[in-house]
């Protein structure tokens, strides 16, 4: 490229040369290869190359057309040109690209002095490290917003140079860039049941990405129903659990026309049958008494366990209105049942505290309530995980809340069935985008090497809240006691200093680095506690012990290879997906390498097209028995296409449109059971208030009557 004269006010700059790069994986393990770009097999289009890094992730490195690519020996007219070039390769390779350090050197151009860039860095985005802001501790407000750090240490980096003569010197280039490459959606499955007079009773459906977060986040797994999402009231039943997100995540959904027990016998018969025949660690539901005996006759080794959501929220519909408003009676309850620190001597001596307060001993719904409470009291299943999430089947009643969004008692299945999948779009939309943010370091808050250690490991949901164990280990616990127990183990009574001032047992084993705590946060939560990482830091652990990191809350628990489910593989279905995109790639890179060999003669292009031509006529050949198939395919009719967006339409129906159904809590006249409390807020917020002045606060009158009220009042 020829130089030209430059425009010193602009701050164009001609450019030039490169001396070499080093190709490099994005992200903040390491330096996958290293390769000068001198030879000539640089001016090949390079496939997507599999490489892995030191800890075992699978990573690709994108291939990157020639004309795109920064060589040496390389020429700019301007510094804009040149940045403008690399940027545009920078979003071909998949990364961002900002500015780095310049220097500039004082120059003579014509009678002027000028400042000229001598030397200029153009760097990616995770280029270096964070570099964080030492804590005020005695500031009045210490809190301050959890950003994500960007900054992970890549390289990929251009120099850029102005030699001698007006020219910029494109002096060291670095490329960095990772494709993923994502999974086909297969595996399917659907189940449905009709009655003898053909009419739908009941439907499953789970998709591939559906059965694959079951194997990944089916150990809890919460159910539900909700209402007014078809026109036929079918009951919509999701099935849900926690992501690595700690957000929703859907395993499966179904229609119920019926809610007894032969129905959700059936049911979670077939949800077993779609995730082979895996159970759920744990399964929590509402109090439905059909659901209870359903879930004993199926599960066979998961744990049910009652919603203390929906428990707490009738307590005020029991109890009655005055208790709850006249006195702390709440309140105190609250605090006896959701402390997850008592263990079950404490919490009956606590609620019988409570009860006997308020003279409450012989309430018949209190007194069932705490006969069962083994089901449904945190006391109770502190060794039982539960992702720590005591009301998970709150979450599901937001996720069915989300559901009704898009849904109304209107619509039909088939539309129903269309904003389901928009749903489900939206919820995987999100958990992608966390997941792109897990990329970014969190910012730390401690000096601590097993919080660096969490922060590359954990997801930021889960890093935030063992954050903040990390920081209530350093400056809210402290040993009162140490007592050697047994061989090389020891036995703490850590004191944690907060509003109500408690010990916990801890016992470590110095010799594995094992460690137990009496307060069993691992144990329920799948996070350890700041007892025993206060333990860990006297020891002067660097990193957390590999059997206290769950899989399921890592940042690549979705890496992790998933069973088979009735000899559908997602790993086999996700190769064979890979392959042919591979040949895709290979086959559109091979013929871009071929053009641009022989683009320099006529003579070679005219051989390359004779070639192609006697291939293509092969492969017409090989396709002419279906050329009939493939002439009424390409006229299609608008019954084809029909059948293309909603499915066949045979002669025969085999599945009749269900009755319109009567589900649990509706009349013949099918409306919904109302409780005393849903019609006392439709009371408060249908009545019409009086119009507040703002000026004189009294009901009925404006800012501008008070004013003119008064003021002839004065007169």
């Amino acid at each position: 490229m020829a130089n030209q004269n430059m425009n010193e006010g602009d701050g164009a700059l001609p450019t030039s040369l490169i001396n070499s790069f080093t190709e490099i994986n994005h992200s903040t393990s390491s330096v996958v290869t290293d390769s000068s770009s001198n030879d000539d097999t640089s001016s090949l289009i390079n496939s997507p190359r599999v490489c892995y890094s030191p800890k075992g992730s699978k990573e690709y490195i994108a291939g990157c057309l020639h004309h795109l690519k920064p060589s040496v020996g390389m020429i700019f007219d301007s510094l804009k040109e040149a940045e403008l070039f690399y940027k545009v390769y920078a979003a071909h390779c998949g990364f961002q690209v900002r500015n780095g350090t310049d220097k500039k050197q004082k120059q003579t151009v014509g009678k002027e002095i000028v400042e000229v860039i001598v030397l200029k860095y153009l760097l990616c985005t995770k280029q270096g490290y964070f570099q964080p802001k030492p804590r005020n501790q005695d500031a009045e407000c210490s809190q301050t917003r959890k950003r994500s750090v960007t900054r992970s240490g890549c390289f990929a980096c251009i120099r850029l140079r102005y030699s001698s003569g007006g020219d910029k010197d494109v002096f060291m280039f670095k490329e960095n860039f990772e494709r993923k490459v994502q999974a086909s959606n297969g595996g399917f499955y659907f189940d449905y049941c009709v009655d003898k007079h053909k009419q739908l009773t009941r439907a499953f459906w789970a998709d591939s990405i559906c059965r694959k977060n079951y194997a990944l986040f089916g150990d809890v797994v919460t159910f539900d129903s909700t209402y007014d999402t078809n026109k036929y009231c079918l009951v919509f039943s999701p099935f849900t659990g926690v992501d690595h997100h700690k957000k929703c995540v859907t395993f499966g959904s179904a229609l119920l026309s019926k809610e007894d027990t032969d129905s959700f016998v059936r049911l979670f018969e077939t949800f077993l049958k779609c995730m082979g025949n895996c159970e759920p660690y744990c399964l929590l539901t509402d109090q439905d008494p059909a659901m209870s005996i359903a879930i004993e006759k199926v599960f066979k080794t998961t744990k049910p366990r009652l919603c203390m959501w929906h428990i707490m929220r009738k307590v005020p519909d029991k109890v009655g209105p005055v208790l709850c408003r006249e006195s702390d009676f709440l309140k105190k309850l609250n605090v006896v049942v959701w402390d997850s620190d008592l263990d079950p001597t404490e919490f009956v001596s606590d609620w019988e505290a409570v009860m006997k307060e308020f003279s409450l001993e012989n309430h018949d719904w209190l007194s069932y309530m705490f006969k069962i409470k083994h089901k449904w009291i945190p006391a109770y299943f502190r060794d039982l995980f539960m992702g720590g999430l005591l009301r998970v089947t709150s979450r599901s009643e937001g996720e069915n809340n989300f559901f009704c969004h898009f849904t109304n008692p209107h619509v039909t299945l088939v539309e129903f069935a269309l904003r389901y999948d928009s749903v489900l779009d939206a919820q995987r939309h999100e958990q992608d985008e966390l997941v792109k943010k897990s990329k970014n370091l969190p910012s730390l808050v401690t000096p601590l090497q097993l919080e660096k250690h969490a922060s590359l490991f954990y997801t930021h949901a889960l890093f935030y809240e063992f954050q903040e164990e990390c920081e209530a280990a350093c400056f809210a616990c402290g040993i009162e006691s140490c007592n050697s127990c047994y061989g090389a183990g020891e036995e703490f009574s850590v004191v944690y200093d907060n509003e109500r001032r408690k010990n916990y047992d801890v016992i470590f084993d110095t010799s594995s680095n094992d460690s137990t705590c009496s307060c069993r946060k691992f144990e329920s939560e799948g996070l350890l506690c700041s007892h025993i990482l206060f333990i860990m830091k006297g020891k002067f652990l660097c990193e957390i012990p590999s059997k206290y990191l769950l899989r399921r809350w890592s940042k690549d628990s979705l890496k992790q290879p998933m069973s088979n489910f009735e000899g559908w593989s997602f790993v086999e279905d996700s190769s064979r997906s890979d392959r042919k995109k591979q040949l895709l790639f290979d086959c559109w890179s091979k013929m871009f390498s071929c053009v641009s060999l022989a683009e320099d003669t006529e003579d070679n292009l005219f051989e390359l097209v004779e070639k192609l031509s006697v291939f293509e006529e092969e492969l017409k050949k090989k396709k002419c028995g279906e050329g009939e198939a493939t002439r009424k395919d390409q006229t299609a009719s608008d019954a084809d296409i029909l059948e293309l967006l909603v499915g066949s339409n045979s002669g025969e129906v085999d599945v009749l449109p269900p009755n319109v159904c009567l589900t649990k809590g509706f009349g013949r006249i099918s409306k919904r059971l109302r409780s005393a409390k849903e019609k006392a807020v439709e009371v408060n917020t249908t009545a019409k208030k009086g119009r507040t002045c703002k000026a004189c606060g009294q009901s009925g009158v404006s800012a501008s009557f008070a004013f003119y009220g008064s003021y002839g009042a004065m007169e």
